[in-house]
C-alpha cells in the first residue's frame, strides 16, 4: 500500500446529501510518500447541472460561521467552470493511474457526492468502489496524524486535500515502521 498511487479528494458543498451543489473541488496525488500532483477546481453554482442539485440550510448555515476567506471561495465568481468540465479534469488526472487508493474525509460523503456528479453528467466515475478509503479510519488507526498541524485557509477544497494528504503521508510512514512512531 505505501508504493500505490493515493489519491487524496475534498469538496465544499452547498449540501450534505448525495446531490449536493458542488462548489469546490480539492485533489492531491501522493506518490512514493510525495505530493505529486494538486488540481483545485471551482464548478459554477448556478449552471444547469447545479440547479439539479441540492441545497440546504443546515450547510448554508455553517458556511456563515466559517471564516471570510473560506465563504470567499464559496462564493467568488472567479475561474468557475461547468460542473460537467470540472468533473471532466478530475478524469484526465485519475485516468493515467493504475488502481489508485481514493481517499476522503470520508468517502460516504465526498465520493458518494462525485459518484452522484459523474453519473449526473453521463461519465463513468474513474476509480472503482473498492478503491476508496477514508482518511477517518486512518486518524483513528494512528492518532499522532491527528497533531500533524493545518496550513491555509479550513473548509478550502484544496488545503483540507493537502492537509489530509499530509495526514495520509506520515500514516503510510507509520504503517511501513509497523505502527511505531
Amino acid at each position: 500500500m505505501i508504493n500505490d498511487t493515493h489519491i487524496v479528494i475534498d469538496l465544499e458543498t452547498l449540501g450534505i446529501g448525495p446531490r449536493a451543489v458542488i462548489a469546490t473541488i480539492g485533489v492531491v496525488v501522493v506518490e512514493q510518500l510525495q505530493v505529486t500532483r494538486e488540481l483545485y477546481l471551482r464548478a459554477e453554482l448556478e449552471g444547469w447541472q447545479q440547479r439539479e442539485r441540492q441545497c440546504d440550510a443546515s450547510t448554508s448555515a455553517f458556511w456563515l460561521r466559517q471564516s471570510e476567506a473560506a465563504r470567499h471561495e464559496l462564493t467568488t465568481k472567479e475561474a468557475r467552470l461547468p460542473l460537467d468540465v470540472a468533473l471532466g479534469h478530475i478524469i484526465e488526472l485519475v485516468d493515467p493511474y493504475h488502481r489508485p487508493c481514493v481517499w476522503a474525509n470520508s468517502p460516504s460523503f465526498d465520493c458518494a457526492i462525485l459518484h452522484n456528479a459523474f453519473d449526473q453528467c453521463a461519465f463513468d466515475t474513474p476509480w472503482e468502489y473498492w478503491q476508496e478509503r477514508d482518511i477517518r479510519t486512518l486518524t483513528a488507526l494512528f492518532p499522532a496524524v491527528k497533531e500533524i498541524p493545518f496550513e491555509g485557509i479550513k473548509h478550502h477544497a484544496l488545503h483540507d486535500a493537502r492537509h489530509e494528504a499530509k495526514q495520509l503521508i506520515e500514516g503510510l510512514r507509520l504503517v511501513g515502521l509497523g505502527g511505531e512512531a
